[in-house]
C-alpha cells in the first residue's frame, strides 16, 4: 500500500519499528525515545502536534539515558525548548507561505511585556492544503489526503525577584483531514496518487498540554517544580482494504471497513529537582511522578453483501443488537481500557578535574506499573499487568586537549506491552568509546 501516514512518534536508529508498532496497536505506546518539551516528558507521541511551532532550540541526546531522562530512553532522548517571554521587550513578527494543492501556512508570533516583571509571549499557526490523491468513487468528495491544522501556544512568565519564576504555558494543536492518501497495490484504477475507495475516512487530531514550572535560586543550587496536564485524541474511521467495494468483494471476497479506531489519553505529570552548576561539580538530585489513563475503541466489519448493510458501532449492545451486528458482518470489536503510574528519585553529577577532563556518574531508581483491560468482542475484560522496580545508571570519562575522546558506559530499560499481549521488558546496556577530532585556536 502507497501513501503518507498520519502522526507517527520520534524514533531513532534501531527503535524505529518498535516504536512504531506499539503506537498503532495499542494505548500501551511507551516509546522508546523520550521527548521532553520545556522541562515536560510528553507521554502520548500524538501530542507532538505542536511541540514544533515556535522552537527555540531542540537538543538530540544519544541513548540509552538511564539517569535523568528516564527508564523509557533506551534509544535516547530529544529535548525541546520553546521560545519564551522576555521581560521588557516588546516583539512581534508574522509569516505567510502558499504552495501546490493549494498549501498555506500563516504564523504569527508576538513577545507582549506587562509591568516590570510579568511578560507573555503568545504564538499561532494555521497550516493546511487541499487533498492531492484522486479518488472519484468517494461519497462527498473527490480528493482526499487534505489537512487542515491549527495550532496554537500561550506562555506568561512573572519574575518577581532575581531568584524567583513561574512560567506557566498552555498549547494546543487541532487536526482535520478527510481521509488517507493511500492506494491499494491492487487497485485496477490507474495513476499513483488514485485510490478506488469509495468509503469516507475522516481523521482527527485533538491535543491540550498545561504546564508550569517554578525555579528558585537557593544559593547553593536551584529548585525547580514542574507540573503538566496533558490530553491527547486521535480518531476516525477508514477503509482497511483502500478499494471500492465491487474491487473489494473480487479480490478478498469481503468489504472491509474500519467505522471506528478513536485513541485518547490522559496524563498528569510532576518533577521536582535541586541542581548545581558551575566549579568543579555539576550535580542535579530530583523525582518524577507520572499517571496515565488511556482508552482505545476499535469496530470493524467484513461484508460479502454486494451493497452495504447498515449498522450502527456500539460497545455495549443488547442481546438482539450484538445479533444484528454480526449479521451486518461485525469481524473485530475491542475496548481498552489502560492504566500507567511512572515514579523515580534519580541524581548526575559531574566533576571537572581540569578544563578538558571530567568524569560524570548518575543513577535512577524507576518503578512503573502498567495495568490493561482489554475487552474483546463484548466479553469480559482481559487483564494484564506489567510492573517492575529497577536501578538504571550512567558512567562517563571525557578527556578533550584538543581531541575529544569519550568512555561511557550506559544502562537504560523499558517496560509495557505489545497488542498481541506479550510483555516487553528490554534491558540495554552499552559501553561507547570514541575519538573525535577538533579543531582549536593553539
Amino acid at each position: 500500500m502507497l501513501g503518507r501516514g498520519g502522526n507517527f512518534p520520534e524514533a531513532r536508529r534501531g527503535e524505529g519499528l518498535a516504536v512504531v508498532e506499539r503506537f498503532q496497536f495499542g494505548n500501551s505506546a511507551i516509546p522508546g525515545v523520550a521527548f521532553m518539551q520545556n522541562g515536560v516528558y510528553i507521554a502520548s507521541p500524538v501530542s507532538l502536534s505542536g511541540a514544533f511551532l515556535d522552537v527555540d532550540q531542540v537538543e538530540v541526546l544519544r541513548g540509552p539515558q538511564g539517569t535523568v531522562a528516564g527508564q523509557n530512553a533506551d534509544g535516547g532522548a530529544v529535548n525541546l525548548t520553546n521560545r519564551q517571554p522576555v521581560l521588557d521587550v516588546f516583539h512581534a513578527d508574522a509569516e505567510a507561505s502558499y504552495g501546490s494543492y493549494g498549501y498555506n501556512r500563516m504564523r504569527v508570533a508576538a513577545n507582549v511585556p506587562i509591568g516590570d516583571t510579568l511578560a507573555v509571549r503568545a504564538a499561532f499557526q494555521h497550516e493546511g492544503h487541499d487533498g492531492w490523491f484522486y479518488a472519484p468513487n468517494q461519497p462527498t468528495t473527490h480528493h482526499v489526503g487534505n489537512e487542515d491544522n491549527w495550532t496554537g501556544r500561550l506562555t506568561a512568565l512573572w519574575k518577581p525577584t532575581d531568584r524567583l519564576s513561574v512560567t506557566l504555558w498552555g498549547e494546543f494543536a487541532d487536526s482535520d483531514s478527510n481521509g488517507f492518501a493511500a492506494k491499494n497495490i491492487f487497485d485496477p484504477l490507474p495513476g499513483t496518487y488514485t485510490t478506488s475507495n469509495d468509503t469516507a475516512s475522516p481523521q482527527k487530531t485533538r491535543t491540550r498540554t498545561v504546564a508550569g514550572t517554578l525555579a528558585y535560586d537557593l544559593g547553593f543550587g536551584t529548585f525547580k517544580s514542574t507540573t503538566s496536564y496533558q490530553y491527547a485524541f486521535s480518531g476516525g474511521k477508514t477503509s482497511a482494504d483502500m478499494l471500492d467495494r465491487a474491487d473489494a468483494l473480487q479480490i478478498y471476497g469481503v468489504k472491509d471497513e474500519l467505522a471506528v479506531y478513536d485513541r485518547v489519553n490522559k496524563t498528569i505529570t510532576e518533577e521536582a529537582n535541586l541542581s548545581h552548576s558551575g566549579g568543579k561539580l555539576d550535580w542535579i538530585v530530583g523525582a518524577f511522578y507520572l499517571h496515565s489513563k488511556g482508552r482505545q475503541l476499535a469496530f470493524e466489519t467484513q461484508q460479502s453483501s454486494a451493497t452495504r448493510l447498515p449498522y450502527t458501532p456500539t460497545f455495549d449492545p443488547t442481546s438482539d443488537e450484538a445479533v444484528a451486528l454480526y449479521a451486518a458482518g461485525l469481524s473485530f470489536v475491542s475496548r481498552d481500557n489502560s492504566n500507567r503510574t511512572s515514579a523515580a528519585v534519580y541524581g548526575r553529577a559531574t566533576y571537572h578535574f581540569t578544563d578538558s577532563l571530567r568524569l560524570t556518574g548518575g543513577a535512577r531508581y524507576s518503578y512503573d506499573k502498567y495495568t490493561d483491560d482489554a475487552e474483546l468482542f463484548f466479553g469480559a475484560p482481559e487483564t494484564n499487568v506489567s510492573k517492575f522496580t529497577k536501578v538504571t545508571g550512567k558512567a562517563a570519562v571525557e578527556f578533550d586537549p584538543w581531541l575529544d575522546a569519550l568512555c561511557v558506559l550506559l544502562h537504560g530499560r523499558e517496560a509495557g506491552w505489545h497488542q498481541s499481549r506479550v510483555h516487553t521488558d528490554d534491558d540495554t546496556q552499552e559501553l561507547r568509546t570514541g575519538v573525535r577530532a577538533v579543531l582549536r585556536d593553539r
